[in-house]
C-alpha cells in the first residue's frame, strides 16, 4: 500500500494508510488541552505537545519537496505557535514565571517571532527581577517582530505595567 497517492496526477497522502506523526500527536494533545479549564491537566498536555515540536516540517524548501506539502508545513507551524501561546498564557495566569522562563526562550529558539512568547518572557523577567533577560528579550522582539507586532507588544506591556 502506498503512503503517497498520485492517482489524480497530484501528490497527496493516501487515505488508505493511517500514518501518525509527532506533528499529528502534537495537534491532538493541543486540541485536548484547549477543551480543559486552566489547571494542571491542561498544562501537562500543553507541555507534552510543546516537547513534540522539533521545528518546521520539510524545511529544505518547496523546490525539494514540492508545493503540495506547503499546507502541512504551515498548518503544523501554526499549531505550534498557538499551543505555545496557550501554554505561556496559562503559566502566566498562575504566575509560574520560572516555567515561562524555561519554555518561552526555547520556543523562540525554534520559532522566532511568537509575540505572546516575548510578552510573557518580559513579564516573567520583570516579576522575577531579571532586568538582563528583560532587556535581552525587548531587543530580540525589536529584531524579530515586524513593526506592527512590536508596537502591539509595547502597548500590551504598557497596559500590564499600568495595571500592576
Amino acid at each position: 500500500m502506498k503512503v503517497i497517492d498520485t492517482r489524480s496526477r497530484m501528490m497527496d497522502f493516501s487515505g488508505e494508510v493511517n500514518v501518525t506523526t509527532d506533528a499529528d500527536e502534537m495537534e491532538d494533545l493541543y486540541n485536548r488541552a484547549k477543551n480543559l479549564p486552566d489547571g494542571d491537566d491542561k498544562i501537562i498536555l500543553l507541555k507534552k505537545a510543546f516537547e513534540l515540536y522539533r521545528g518546521r516540517l520539510f524545511i529544505q524548501g518547496e523546490d525539494d519537496i514540492g508545493t503540495w506539502l506547503y499546507a502541512y508545513t504551515t498548518h503544523y507551524n501554526q499549531v505550534y505557535v498557538d499551543l505555545t501561546s496557550a501554554l505561556l498564557t496559562t503559566l502566566g495566569h498562575i504566575k509560574d514565571y520560572r516555567c515561562i522562563m524555561d519554555y518561552g526562550p526555547r520556543a523562540l529558539e525554534i520559532e522566532p517571532g511568537i509575540l505572546t512568547a516575548y510578552y510573557w518572557i518580559i513579564i516573567a523577567a520583570d516579576e522575577t527581577g531579571n532586568s538582563v533577560a528583560r532587556e535581552k528579550f525587548l531587543q530580540k522582539a525589536a529584531e524579530d517582530l515586524i513593526d506592527e507586532e512590536n508596537e502591539k507588544l509595547m502597548k500590551l506591556l504598557a497596559l500590564q505595567n499600568h495595571m500592576s
